[in-house]
């Protein structure tokens, strides 16, 4: 495997944030599965230190999703985040964490998860 060099950090600009949602739909599209476009934006917003993204070479190629529950529980597709996060959660749940196909394999998902 190839060293690639990464970044790990908050999402920058409305075009990194655009960005997850063409990667969800290209990692989880295929299997019906994906978050709509609404449902990532709110995640973001909701809980902006919980949400971060990968970059290779200035371009978007993972990100992750975190909540902060009151309790244990399965997450369900499509949930409001403004009804599930709870700022002062004590159970920490990733939500959603994508990397891209071929970068898969390479430490950033681990990195993006040390980063939370």
């Amino acid at each position: 495997m190839s060293h690639t060099d990464f970044e790990i950090g908050e999402v920058n600009s409305p075009d990194e944030l655009e960005a997850t949602f063409q990667l969800e739909k290209s990692v989880f599209g295929p299997f019906g599965t994906d978050n709509p476009p609404e449902i990532i934006k709110l995640q973001q917003q909701t809980y902006p230190d919980g949400f971060i993204v990968a970059r290779v070479g200035g371009a978007i190629v993972g990100y992750c999703s975190s909540e902060k529950w009151n309790d244990f529980r399965s997450p369900k597709m499509g949930e409001d985040p403004r009804e599930t996060h709870s700022q002062e959660g004590r159970v920490f749940c990733i939500t959603t964490m994508v990397v891209r196909d071929d970068l898969r394999g390479l430490g950033i998902g681990t990195a993006m998860l040390e980063y939370l």
